[in-house]
């Protein structure tokens, strides 16, 4: 699996590697998943932050009496879940496109292993002994 921290910061640097083996790489859609990734994660946070700030805030109206009070905002909190959950959904189909795309795709390869699509790319550095010869 490829690290996400390098896929995030140089995806370019990840297509010309993966290009070395001959596997073409999408940056633009690999940026395009990632960026929708982040949008839908953020909203998440900034709702759920907002339902737990209403919580405290029904909490407070229903220990001062304001009952008219903490049943708006439970309204709210209710919706804000429902939406929370659409929002969760959302980034998870996201999530499991760019996981099931990336996960498909085969390691980097060292800077010093020559091009190659397979094993028959490989060149001999050294030999140690001669190779044993069977019936």
């Amino acid at each position: 699996m490829l690290d996400p921290r390098l896929l995030r910061a140089d995806p370019q640097a990840v297509a010309a590697n993966l290009a070395r083996r001959g596997v073409e790489f999408d940056v633009v859609r690999y940026v395009r998943l990632e960026q929708l990734r982040r949008e839908r994660q953020t909203a998440n946070e900034e709702r759920r932050a907002e339902r737990n700030r209403l919580s405290r805030r029904i909490g407070a109206a229903k220990a001062a009496g304001r009952d008219d009070e903490a049943r708006r905002r439970l309204e709210q909190a209710n919706r804000l879940g429902a939406e929370l959950e659409a929002g969760e959904r959302r980034l998870g189909e996201v999530q499991a496109e760019l996981s099931g795309w990336l996960d498909a795709l085969p390691n980097l390869l060292d800077p010093e292993v020559p091009d190659g699509a397979d094993a028959t790319a490989n060149r001999e550095l050294r030999r140690w002994g001669a190779p044993p010869a069977f019936d």
